[in-house]
This record gives structure tokens, C-alpha cells and sequence, in this order.
């Protein structure tokens, strides 16, 4: 039997134990490597996913500790697997002239079929024959963004402020709007009246790559469109909007009534957080990308009610100089099931924002993606009806389908622009009054329809 002397025994367990120290790090980093790469890889073959958790991965710096972990909002997103991020879509390629499909992602070219009209129809007449409006068609683009001159630096990153000079984004990054000529009499004699406004928002961009580049393409500049602030593109769509002419939001996830059974995502604003807290993830948010003139809510029933909570979030919205769209509920809220066009507690979070000083729009009829087409049609002359009796009018498409943004294009290229006028939302604020409109039931008998 081999005999080692003291040295050579030392010698050969130490080895032993450096050997097996070795071995256990190697085969944690391959386990690591696996359980972190492992997804992603699985998602680089380009398969289109019908729904996407909020990653974390996306939150970075100080507001990661404070995120909650394994956070899931399970909403619809049909953007395509393995996307890189902004590196797949270079910001050279979104202010060119006209529509450049070289730089969509695959499966959504298609969107370049319908750039030229509102309703892919190969000119600009509408059903009838008639001239569509130019203003309806016009997609010039916005200048892009940020301006440096209300934009600061962060450790969150580059945030929208009112500049030194007293501009606010809000009204930097604006689509120009101006009313046409208004005659000073009618034929019989009688004063002429401006037309009504109309406003339509469409969101979310980004929660669905094939609904998204259509909306961007489809849709008339005047369209504003709201983005989603998880989406890993999120400033790409951005700057892709403020391309083809379209004025944008930044969606706010706030806390809905029944959280946690419905989640509005990782940075979504709680009332149970602290308002250092909340600050922080709007913040996050507010850091997704620039060229927005504000904000609108994505759900929040649970927040928006709370005072104690919806001040502090006004009032940090104003010192940025930022707009707020407060929005219709989630669908299961008590106004949605009611039919409510405006649901009064919008209308106090509109108030609160007239006294604060926020710069306010609000939502008086929604259209979501589960409607029908009967359904949409009835909301949309609704909307013409609130707009006859009020001067102008908000409607929110929320995640929307194809056939509905068909259906919301086909309703604005039929305006008679002399009595309707479809226009970007930062020319609408501070317009409506704070009385909350009628039910939609109401409507429909006005209507006489069913």
C-alpha cells in the first residue's frame, strides 16, 4: 500500500477540495446561465406570443429594489419574441418622408399598404365619393424629440421639465392646430358656429406589434396615440408616432379596485406605497421614452378615488409641466358595467387637476377591443351626439382590433368638417366641464338606436 508522507497528504487534500470548489462554481454558472438565458433563447426564434408578464428586467437603478417581485400583468401583447430593443430599429430610419417599412419588424409591413388613406382605400375619397379633408390625411411629421430645453438628466434618465425659459412639454411637443376661417354669417343670416371637437385617443401602442404599426399608419395625424410604458420599444414608438404626425401619451398604470386580482404591472402606483414611492415609479415611467404631452391612466379606479394619493401625483405631473387624460376605469368597474359615457368620479379627478393646475382632458366614451361592431357604431354616434350638446368631445380606443380601428377610421373621414373637426388632444384641455355627461342608455333612445 502507497504510503504518503504528512506533506504529500496535505498537499493532495487541498488539491482535492480546490478541485471540487471548482466544479461546484462551474456547474452553478451553467444552472445560472440556463434559468436566465434559457427564455430568452426559446423566444429568438421569432414566434409571435399572445401575452407577455411586465419583465423586471426592464426596470433598472434605484426603483428595481422597490419593485415587486414576480410581478405579472398578463396583458395582451402580440409583439414578436426576441426582440433586442431599440438596436432592432434605428431612430434614422423614423423620420424619413413617408411610411419606411424597412425598419418594422416582421409582420407588420403590411401596414405600408394603407399608409396612403385612412382606410387603405387607393385615394382619398371616402365611401360617398367624397373628398376626404387634407387635414385628415396629412401625417406630416412632429420635430423629433427630446427638446433639450425641457428635458433634465436623472439617474432614472432623461425626463420631461419645464424649461428655464417657462416652456412646458406639453405644449413643445403639441401638434399645431388651428380652427379653419369662421364666416361671419350663415346664408339666412343667422351666426355661423365653430365646429365641435372631437378628440380620439387610441392606446395602447406597443401592447400589440400588428395593431400598433396600423394605428400609426392608419390612422389620421390628428389621432393621438397613447403609448404602453412596458413595452422593451417603448421609445421607438414613440418617436415612430411623432414621425407619421401623431401627437402622444405616456399610459400611467395605476392601481385598479381589485388589486391584486388584476395587476396593472410591475411600476404600476399604489395607494399603499409612499408617495416617495410612487414619485419614483412615475418617474420610471415618465423615463420610457420623450416627445408626450402627458399622461393618461390605465386602469386605477382604486387610486384615482383616493385623494391622499391622486394629489401628490397631480401635483408632480404639474411641476413637469405635463397634461393628464383622465380615463374611463377598467372594464369591470361599476361605471363600465353601468354604460356610463363619463363616470362622475373622472369628472373629480378632473376637478382636482383644474385646481392643482394640471392641464386636464377626460374621457367621455370608450371603445375596447371586445365590442362588437354594433356596439362601436353606437358609441361613435354617441360621441357625435356629446359633442353636438358640449362643443367637443374624448373618446378612448382601448386596445382596439383591426376591424374597430377600420371602424373608428371609416366614422372620422365621414366629418363634415364644418360642423366636426377631429383634433390632437392638447387642444381639447380645460374644455370640458366638470358635470358629468348623460348615460349611454340615454343616448341610444336619442339615437333611436338599439
Amino acid at each position: 500500500m502507497l504510503s504518503l508522507t504528512p506533506l504529500w497528504r496535505r498537499i493532495l487534500i487541498r488539491s482535492s477540495i480546490i478541485i471540487v470548489a471548482i466544479l461546484l462554481l462551474v456547474g452553478a454558472g451553467v444552472i445560472g446561465f440556463i434559468y436566465y438565458y434559457g427564455p430568452k433563447m426559446g423566444q429568438a426564434g421569432g414566434s409571435r406570443s399572445s401575452s407577455r408578464s411586465y419583465s423586471l428586467d426592464l426596470l433598472t437603478g434605484p426603483l428595481a429594489d422597490m419593485m415587486p417581485k414576480g410581478a405579472d400583468n398578463g396583458a395582451d401583447n402580440g409583439a414578436e419574441g426576441g426582440s433586442s430593443g431599440l438596436r432592432d430599429y434605428p431612430k434614422t430610419d423614423l423620420h424619413d418622408d413617408g411610411f419606411n417599412s424597412s425598419a418594422l419588424p416582421r409582420g407588420a409591413r403590411d401596414a405600408e399598404e394603407i399608409v396612403n388613406a385612412p382606410l387603405g382605400k387607393k385615394s382619398n375619397l371616402d365611401q360617398g365619393g367624397r373628398t376626404v379633408p387634407s387635414y385628415l390625411i396629412d401625417r406630416a411629421p412632429l420635430p423629433p424629440a427630446p427638446d433639450s430645453g425641457v428635458t433634465k438628466q436623472t439617474e432614472m434618465g432623461q425626463l420631461p421639465v419645464i424649461g428655464i425659459d417657462g416652456r412646458k412639454p406639453w405644449m413643445v411637443y403639441a401638434k399645431p392646430f388651428s380652427l379653419p376661417p369662421r364666416p361671419s354669417s350663415l346664408a339666412n343670416g343667422k351666426a355661423s358656429q365653430p365646429p365641435v371637437l372631437v378628440g380620439v385617443v387610441v392606446g395602447f401602442i406597443g401592447s400589440s406589434s400588428e395593431v400598433s404599426e396600423s394605428a400609426i399608419a392608419q390612422l389620421p395625424g390628428n389621432v393621438t396615440l397613447a403609448i404602453d410604458p412596458y413595452d422593451e420599444r417603448a421609445e421607438w414608438w414613440l418617436a415612430k408616432a411623432r414621425a407619421n404626425g401623431h401627437e402622444t401619451l405616456m399610459g400611467l398604470p395605476l392601481e385598479p379596485q381589485d388589486f391584486p386580482k388584476s395587476d396593472a404591472g410591475a411600476a404600476a402606483l399604489l395607494t399603499s406605497l409612499s408617495e416617495a414611492d410612487n414619485s419614483l415609479r412615475l418617474e420610471w415611467l415618465l423615463s420610457r421614452g420623450l416627445g408626450y404631452v402627458g399622461v393618461i391612466n390605465v386602469s386605477g379606479e382604486k387610486f384615482l378615488s383616493q385623494p391622499r394619493v391622486t394629489i401628490p401625483l397631480l401635483k408632480n405631473l404639474n411641476s413637469r409641466g405635463l397634461l393628464m387624460v383622465a380615463n374611463g376605469y377598467d372594464q369591470s368597474s361599476t361605471a363600465a358595467a353601468d354604460g356610463m359615457v363619463t363616470s362622475t368620479k373622472i369628472r373629480r379627478v378632473g376637478r382636482l387637476a383644474r385646481d392643482i393646475g394640471v392641464p386636464r382632458a377626460m374621457v367621455d366614451l370608450r371603445i375596447t377591443g371586445g365590442m362588437t361592431e354594433n356596439d362601436v357604431r353606437q358609441r361613435l354616434m354617441a360621441a357625435e351626439r356629446i359633442a353636438e350638446i358640449n362643443g367637443q368631445t374624448v373618446v378612448m380606443v382601448e386596445r382596439p382590433t383591426l376591424a374597430i380601428l377600420g371602424l373608428v377610421s371609416e366614422w372620422l373621414i365621414g366629418f363634415d368638417e364644418a360642423k366636426m373637426r377631429l383634433a390632437p388632444i392638447s387642444a381639447l384641455v380645460d374644455r370640458q366641464a366638470d358635470k358629468p355627461v348623460v348615460t349611454l342608455e340615454s343616448m341610444k333612445k336619442s339615437l333611436n338606436v338599439r
